[in-house]
């Protein structure tokens, strides 16, 4: 028989290892939206009113969690990588490409820009073992309102609607974007909207018709704006009060949006609002000086 005493000690370490093992990993938990700032990639929780929770150590970009999953792909030194929802490094993507890089809705592909490309943009299968390039047809350079955007064209931003069958593009000069019809092989322009716009920045659709993006038309500021792509019919959404910046995500249940911005005349900071469509209720989710360029992805 063995030793009793030496058998509970081995059980009690266990016990302490799983326990420290499944409190670091509920620490370490990323929360629901993430986002990036000049200390790199950092998330929070809107409804739990957590202070934001940062990688430290590792310098990650622009980052997107998988639909209805549990991974993150994010950009690395000029390539994507895959995280858990710890934000512990998975695996690389083949490549050293890809910036901005989203999901499809199902979570299948990856897909992301590369200004090298120019009128084409990536995709990867889910893990990042195969990458193909997806051209941009349909449209020539003279049918965009900037005058001299060189050929080959860079993109900015892409965006997909809810079936993944369609794809808001944003132009190098942030003036207009490309709503295309998603191929296996290409993309295919359908639609350049919207028209009459100083400055139009990060889009998130709502249904198939409709999408929301940043955009300045009348004013300096920059504004939600929401746009039916197939007639081009126009409506502001808000927000009042706010300078907006460039990107806006859009809640799980669209009864909300999240968007960077400043208080009109009170604040040189940017930080992360959230808006409710349904009450207009305003929230600062953030405090404290961060990058202008922020990305943010909300979780599904």
């Amino acid at each position: 028989m063995g030793n009793p005493v030496l058998s509970l000690v081995r059980c009690v370490r266990v016990a302490i290892l799983v326990l420290v093992a499944a409190s670091s990993g509920a620490a370490q938990e990323l929360g629901p939206v993430l986002y990036n700032t000049w200390e790199g990639l950092c998330s929070i929780s809107p409804e739990s009113g957590a202070k934001p929770h940062c990688i430290e150590g590792k310098r990650y970009e622009e980052a997107s969690w998988q639909p209805h999953g549990n991974r993150i792909v994010t950009e690395s030194r000029g390539g994507l990588v895959f995280l858990n929802s710890n934000g512990q490094l998975i695996s690389r993507a083949v490549g050293k490409s890809g910036g901005r890089p989203i999901w499809s809705p199902d979570g299948k592909y990856v897909y992301a820009i590369n200004y090298a490309l120019g009128r084409a943009v990536e995709r990867w299968d889910a893990f990042g073992k195969h990458r193909i390039v997806l051209p941009v047809t349909g449209f020539e350079d003279q049918q965009l309102r900037s005058g001299d955007v060189p050929s080959p064209m860079i993109l900015q931003m892409i965006s997909l609607s809810p079936s993944g069958k369609r794809a808001a593009l944003l132009t190098r000069d942030f003036k207009e974007m490309l709503i295309a019809h998603v191929g296996d092989k290409v993309l295919s322009v359908q639609q350049i909207v919207p028209h009459e716009f100083s400055y139009v920045s990060q889009s998130v659709w709502l249904d198939e018709e409709h999408l929301l993006f940043i955009g300045k038309r009348d004013s300096t500021r920059g504004e939600l704006w929401e746009i039916n792509v197939q007639s081009g019919e126009l409506r502001r959404r808000g927000i009042d009060g706010l300078w907006l910046r460039d990107s806006v995500a859009l809640s799980p249940d669209g009864r909300s949006v999240i968007v960077t911005g400043v208080r009109d005349g009170q604040e040189v900071s940017w930080n992360l609002w959230q808006y409710s469509f349904e009450t207009s209720r305003l929230i600062r989710l953030t405090n404290g000086a961060q990058a202008e360029d922020v990305y943010v992805s909300w979780r599904q």
